[in-house]
């Protein structure tokens, strides 16, 4: 045993000895000291590509966009119900600092009821066949990260993230009601970033609503006129810088 003993110390000193001049020597880093730091939205705002007809790389900095144009046509994420929420964005984006965006957006779409909200138990009309119409106009902030980089090697990735506050227009179809009220939405794209003037990705976006119609008769109760509204969507979204 004490043999034994000795042979594994000898054996253990002499791999930490081998090791350390081995490492000395080619400098070899540990997993730890290979780990870098993710720098997420600081790290180098600058995409590339190659020019179809020279050939030659064309390097873009990001810094450099000052106004963005977006087009996003959106569809349910239930796939198996993906036109039963049907919008268009329409967004105008100005630069406000390094990566932040001031952004104002309209939507206008239609729904199925159903996808949307659910019956008012007050007023239960059958919305099943209803496509119901929306129009909402916003304004919101927006930011671009590269934290996406970290998992996709190319530099022409990045995400955004954006924040809206929203005032819209329901109109329900089957009473022929309007309702009107304040919403939110929440959006999250990943882009790949082919030109100096166009990203093309995807877009996830949450939206809720809580609008009213007025009265139908004088002092009629609050809750038949109140509608909630959320939903989530998946957007393919085509923009374009100046």
């Amino acid at each position: 045993m004490i043999k034994i003993f000795f042979f594994l110390i000898t054996l253990t000193f002499s791999k930490l000895i081998y090791s350390q001049v081995y490492k000395k020597e080619v400098n070899i880093k540990t997993p730890l000291e290979k780990i870098e730091v993710t720098k997420g939205h600081s790290s180098p705002n600058v995409v590339s590509w190659r020019d179809r007809d020279t050939g030659l790389e064309e390097i873009h900095d990001l810094d450099n966009d000052k106004f963005k144009f977006s087009f996003v046509p959106n569809v349910n994420t239930n796939p198996y119900k993906l036109f039963n929420v049907l919008t268009l964005d329409l967004a105008i984006s100005k630069k406000y600092s390094e990566d932040l965006w001031i952004e104002g957006i309209f939507t206008f779409g239609k729904f199925e009821y159903n996808s949307i909200s659910q019956i008012n138990a007050t007023n239960p009309v059958d919305h099943d066949e209803e496509n119901e119409t929306f129009t909402s106009l916003g304004i919101g902030i927006g930011r671009r990260t590269t934290y996406l980089r970290d998992f996709i090697y190319s530099e022409n990735f990045y995400e955004t993230i954006q924040a809206y506050f929203n005032l819209a227009k329901f109109h329900e179809n089957f009473l022929s009601q309007n309702f009107f009220g304040p919403g939110l939405r929440a959006d999250y794209g990943m882009h790949y970033r082919f030109s100096k003037s166009m990203h093309f990705g995807f877009k996830i976006s949450y939206n809720i609503y809580a609008v009213r119609r007025s009265e139908s008769f004088e002092n009629e109760p609050a809750s038949p006129r109140h509608l909630s509204l959320s939903w989530l969507s998946l957007g393919t979204d085509f923009s374009f810088y100046y």
